[in-house]
C-alpha cells in the first residue's frame, strides 16, 4: 500500500520544475500491450533541439511510468525510441507538455499525446491502457480506370468485319473518400468508409469516302428483319462517349500491429460497390449526312458484394509514416443493361427501316476475383494531425461489358444480338489525404 501511494505522489510531483538543480522533470506514461514490462534501459529520448534527455524509472520499476529529466527549467517535444529485446526499434513522435500535464504513449498504435495529471492512475502498478483516439481520413485522388470497350459502325473487309469506332479504353476522373477509424475496438482497429467518384472519356473513328465499304449493323433485327444497312464506299464517321460513376462502402477490421515500429497487420474488409456505365455513340456518313444515321445509348448498372483479405505494413520514423499494403478479393456481381439504338435510313425502300428504335434489356451475374496494392507517405504536422500522399492499384477480372454485333452474320447466322457479358478492369489512383484525431 505505501509503495503504491509513494509512486503515485512521485508521479504527480514529476512535472514540477526544480530551479535549484536547474532541471525540469516530465512524467512519461506508457500504455498498451506489455507497457509495464518495458525497462528504462530500453528507452531513450531525443529532444527536438537534438539533445539526449535522461530517462529515469519511477519508484515502481514495473508500473509503466518514467521521468524525462530535461536540463534547464522547461521541457520540449522530441522522439521517443524504444528498443525491444529482438533489437527492433520503435520511434514515436512526442509533443511538448506543459506543467500539470504528462505524456501518455500508446505502444499499440505508436502515438503520444498530452494528458492532465489528474488522469494519472492512483495505483501505478496497475496502470490500464487508455483507449486511443478515433481518427478521420479525408482523401482525394485522380483516377484512371480501364473499362470494357463498346463498338459502333462497321468496316467491311473481303473476309471479315471490324468496328470503325471503339469507346475509350481508359477513363479519367476523380474520387473522394471519407474514413472513420476506431482503434482498440474488438481487439483491433475498426474502420468504416465511403467513396464516390466519376470518370469519362471520348473517342472517334472514321473511314474516308471511297476508301472502303462500310455499314451500320443493327443491335437486333429491324422490323423488316434486316440486320443492317450497307452504304458502300460512302465513308463513315463514328463518335463515342463513355462515363462511369462508382461508389464504394466498406467496413474493415485490422489486427494490432500497424504504426507500431514496422509491424505487419492482417486485415479483412467487407464491401459493397455500385458501378454505373453509360456508353453513347453516333454514326453517320459524309456522303448521305443525316439521311443515314444510327445513335445508341447503353447503360449498365452493377452491384458488387465482396470480401477482401490482406496485410498492411506501417513504420513511423521521426514523424514520417510510410505504409504499404495489399490484398485479394472475391465478390458477387449483379449487372443489368438497358440499351437503345435509334436508326434512320431515309433512302431505304422499306418504310419499316426508315426510322425505328431497337430497345434491349439484359442481365448478367456471377462471381469474380481481384487484387489491390496501396501505399502512402505521411508527415505529422502537429499532435493528432497528419498529411500525406497515397497511391493505389486495383484489378477486377469481371465487370459488366456491353457486346454489340459487328457483322450481319452475328445476327443472321448466330442470332446473337446486343447483350451483357463481362470483361476485366484495372485502375490506378494517386492523390493526397488529411488525417486528424478526435
Amino acid at each position: 500500500m505505501y509503495k503504491a501511494h509513494s509512486a503515485f505522489f512521485a508521479a504527480l510531483l514529476a512535472t514540477a520544475a526544480t530551479p535549484a538543480w536547474a532541471v525540469y522533470n516530465q512524467t512519461l506514461v506508457l500504455t498498451g500491450t506489455d507497457a509495464q514490462a518495458v525497462p528504462a534501459t530500453s528507452i531513450s529520448f531525443t529532444a527536438a533541439s537534438g539533445q539526449t534527455v535522461q530517462v529515469q524509472d519511477n519508484d515502481d520499476s514495473d508500473d509503466g511510468i518514467f521521468v524525462l529529466v530535461f536540463p534547464g527549467d522547461s521541457g520540449e517535444g522530441g522522439t521517443l525510441t524504444i528498443t525491444r529485446s529482438d533489437g527492433s526499434k520503435t520511434n514515436i513522435m512526442v509533443p511538448p507538455a506543459q506543467p500539470g500535464e504528462h505524456i501518455r504513449v500508446n505502444l499499440d498504435n505508436g502515438t503520444a499525446r498530452r494528458a492532465p495529471d489528474s488522469l494519472l492512475a492512483p495505483a501505478p502498478t496497475t496502470v490500464a491502457s487508455e483507449p486511443a483516439m478515433p481518427s478521420a481520413y479525408l482523401i482525394g485522388t485522380y483516377d484512371s480506370i480501364k473499362v470494357p470497350q463498346v463498338g459502333a459502325g462497321t468496316l467491311i473487309g473481303a473476309d471479315s468485319e471490324e468496328f470503325i469506332g471503339l469507346s475509350k479504353k481508359r477513363l479519367t476522373g476523380w474520387s473522394g473518400t471519407g474514413i472513420l477509424t476506431f482503434p482498440e475496438t474488438f481487439g483491433g482497429n475498426v474502420s468504416i468508409g465511403f467513396s464516390y467518384g466519376e470518370a469519362d472519356g471520348n473517342s472517334s473513328g472514321s473511314v474516308a469516302a471511297g476508301a472502303a465499304n462500310v455499314g451500320i449493323v443493327y443491335h437486333d433485327f429491324s422490323p423488316n428483319e434486316s440486320t443492317g444497312v450497307a452504304v458502300g464506299a460512302a465513308g463513315m464517321d463514328v463518335s463515342t462517349r463513355s462515363e462511369l460513376d462508382h461508389m464504394l462502402m466498406f467496413a474493415k477490421f485490422e489486427l494490432p500491429g500497424g504504426n507500431n515500429g514496422g509491424d505487419v497487420s492482417p486485415y479483412g474488409k467487407l464491401f459493397y460497390g455500385n458501378y454505373k456505365q453509360r456508353h453513347s455513340s453516333f454514326v453517320e456518313t459524309p456522303t448521305y449526312g443525316s439521311a443515314i444515321t444510327s445513335e445508341s445509348n447503353q447503360r449498365v448498372k452493377e452491384d458488387l458484394f465482396g470480401l477482401e483479405l490482406g496485410l498492411r505494413f506501417d513504420t513511423d520514423n521521426n514523424g514520417v509514416r510510410i505504409g504499404l499494403g495489399g490484398g485479394i478479393m472475391g465478390y458477387y456481381r449483379d449487372a443489368k443493361l438497358r440499351s437503345s439504338q435509334h436508326n434512320i435510313c431515309s433512302l431505304c425502300p422499306s418504310p419499316d427501316q426508315q426510322d425505328f428504335t431497337i430497345n434491349i434489356e439484359d442481365s448478367d451475374d456471377g462471381f469474380g476475383f481481384g487484387a489491390s496494392l496501396m501505399g502512402n507517405v505521411g508527415l505529422g504536422l502537429a499532435d493528432g494531425i497528419e498529411v500525406g500522399l497515397l497511391g493505389a492499384l486495383r484489378y477486377m477480372d469481371k465487370i459488366g461489358r456491353v457486346w454489340n454485333p459487328m457483322s450481319g452474320n452475328d445476327l443472321f447466322l448466330d442470332n446473337n444480338p446486343t447483350h451483357l457479358e463481362s470483361g476485366s478492369s484495372t485502375s490506378w489512383h494517386v492523390g493526397g489525404y488529411l488525417r486528424f484525431d478526435f
